[in-house]
């Protein structure tokens, strides 16, 4: 049915529902508890919040080369394998983190954990470009919505759990996700999917064949530094809005977090439930005009949102909802488009290098955003939302320096078929051309 209704063909997949099995349980176990996880440490090795967060924030810069790893991983073992590996150590941080009564053990378990979310989505992405052929925007909106309507039901789930069952269910809920990852990693056994061996030396344009040379490969594209670019301005409003949208209507009604948190629970159900049928839309359009509409929404959104907060509290409230509903089309054409033109923008041999890249680029939004908009917040409203609607403005220049041949549909070029091609045939200088 979640198949049918994400309109995938699962029997055009070889192990198609082993694998849709295995997304959906990471999901769920995963949503159980990320809403959760300062709570947990901070109950669990006795921290303060404030400790958890510079804990995290730490964790998060050491681990940021490990999406480059991952990459490199998948270059030489396949995704399906390196995916398998990263769950294992996923499972052994959420052991980790049972047993994190002091400060020290607490870090260690985040920085595993980190290290092997950053490691999995680098992967992820490059194994749903490997197993979906031209079903890889579907596959990809499934799977946001799979995650979103994980973290929705998580929250919920969890909110009645730890009410009822106190701190007790926090321990029941880390030794679910660790559970999660171990049959998740399971299920992708039967799953091979292909590895992309090293040109011959002197192949890349300024760089050698050694596993350094491929995994800085990608940052010497002018163009996907382009696409990094706009990846970073999009994912910072994006990422801070829940928070930061929390924070400005908190300050300016005292039933500001309410209003936030029902406007925060409505973009959520949107996206579960419209991803698909919008992916499906979106196929339709070239790439770059795809992502200068999200720019649009984006920028307008957040200037309505601005805007509100210079009238009375109730017009402020229906700006918001105004301005929460075009942001939240700015997500569901992002989900839609940024994965699938990394496939299009990337050499088939060095796709890894190239997701390892994107994924970087939204770690790095993701350690941008609570320095400078909750720093922002604090100075007044209608400035913060303007200086998100800047982003997407900047964003929306990058997005220009992005070829058009770069966003448009391919002439059923397949990925996979040139990944596994012989090696004589991938060493010509045109065979990894986009």
């Amino acid at each position: 049915m979640l198949a049918k209704w994400s309109g995938l063909d699962l029997q055009r997949v070889p192990h198609g529902r082993p694998i849709l099995a295995s997304i959906l349980i990471d999901s769920v176990g995963s949503g159980l508890l990320l809403p959760f996880v300062p709570l947990y440490f901070a109950y669990r090795a006795e921290l303060s919040l404030a400790t958890v967060g510079a804990l995290l924030t730490l964790g998060a810069v050491v681990a940021l080369p490990s999406a480059t790893v991952a990459g490199m991983a998948v270059s030489r073992f396949g995704a399906s394998r390196t995916i398998q590996a990263v769950n294992y150590v996923r499972a052994v941080a959420a052991v980790l983190a049972l047993f994190s009564v002091t400060r020290e053990v607490a870090l260690a378990a985040m920085f595993l954990s980190i290290v092997g979310d950053n490691s999995f989505w680098s992967s992820n992405a490059t194994f749903v470009a490997d197993i979906s052929g031209d079903q890889r925007r579907r596959w990809y909106a499934l799977e946001r919505s799979a995650r979103n309507a994980a973290m929705g039901v998580g929250a919920l789930v969890g909110g009645v759990v730890v009410s009822t069952a106190g701190d007790q269910g926090l321990l029941w809920f880390m030794a679910i996700n660790g559970a999660s990852f171990i049959v998740a990693a399971v299920l992708l056994r039967p799953v091979d999917t292909p590895t992309r061996p090293a040109r011959p030396a002197g192949t890349f344009s300024g760089r050698g064949s050694s596993a350094v040379g491929r995994a800085l490969q990608a940052f010497s594209d002018v163009r996907f530094d382009a696409f990094l670019g706009a990846t970073v301005l999009l994912t910072v409003p994006l990422l801070a809005m829940p928070s930061v949208l929390t924070l400005t209507l908190a300050s300016h009604a005292r039933w500001g977090t309410s209003a936030a948190g029902l406007l925060i629970a409505l973009n959520v159900v949107v996206v579960v439930v419209g991803q698909p049928a919008l992916t499906r839309w979106a196929e339709k359009y070239r790439h770059r005009t795809m992502l200068q509409c999200a720019c649009a929404f984006g920028v307008v959104g957040s200037l309505c949102i601005a805007a509100g907060f210079t009238v009375p509290a109730p017009a402020t409230v229906l700006a918001a909802t105004v301005g929460i509903a075009l942001l939240t089309v700015t997500e569901l054409l992002c989900n839609a488009t940024l994965n699938d033109l990394v496939v299009h923008i990337a050499p088939a041999d060095e796709l890894p290098q190239y997701m390892s890249a994107y994924s970087l680029a939204w770690s790095v939004g993701g350690l941008v955003w609570p320095v400078t908009m909750l720093s922002l917040a604090e100075s007044g409203a209608v400035l913060t939302w303007t200086v998100m609607a800047g982003c997407g403005l900047l964003a929306s220049a990058l997005v220009l320096a992005i070829p058009r041949t770069a966003a448009s549909e391919p002439a059923e070029a397949d990925h996979v078929a040139a990944a596994t091609a012989q090696p004589d045939a991938a060493a010509q200088p045109d065979a990894a051309a986009p």
